[in-house]
């Protein structure tokens, strides 16, 4: 049902496209799309699902750029999420493929509650994550880190 309705983009170099077909059988390449062409996208999209390599690869652009769109997030590395947003109020996390389906399904069927997420998650990056709270907040931390080994 999926496989129509999906469109998969991603900066992927050869080895992670061979990657990506052997372990999860995926038939295509998954290939880098223009800024200007990822914003269209977003702005139709109703569920944007993230997909990072591992947990230690947790944190790329995706987990930001889909909510500061208003489309709403469902993400692996679920026990990292947390660290980021509020899991099931701004984000939702998914454990395996058919957690990511049977997720998929529920909020579209749900559009109610994808609604809310979506608004949710997109307020929290307004709120949290643009430019200038992130300028400020490592600022503070360098300036923390400096005090705590006696520069001033």
């Amino acid at each position: 049902m999926f496989r129509q309705r999906v469109s998969l983009h991603g900066f992927f170099r050869l080895k992670h496209n061979l990657y990506f077909n052997v372990k999860y059988g995926f038939p295509g390449w998954i290939r880098p799309i223009s800024f200007k062409h990822r914003v269209r996208l977003y702005k139709r999209a109703k569920i944007g699902f993230n997909i990072h390599w591992n947990d230690y690869g947790f944190g790329n652009q995706r987990l930001y750029h889909l909510p500061a769109n208003g489309v709403m997030q469902i993400s692996d590395c679920s026990k990292h999420l947390e660290r980021i947003y509020q899991a099931d109020e701004e984000i939702v996390g998914y454990r395996d493929l058919n957690d990511l389906i049977s997720k998929l399904h529920y909020y579209l069927e749900h559009d109610d509650k994808r609604q809310e997420i979506a608004m949710r998650g997109f307020q929290r990056t307004m709120q949290d994550y643009r430019f200038g709270p992130v300028t400020r907040k490592a600022g503070l931390l360098i300036r923390q880190g400096m005090a705590r080994i006696g520069w001033k």
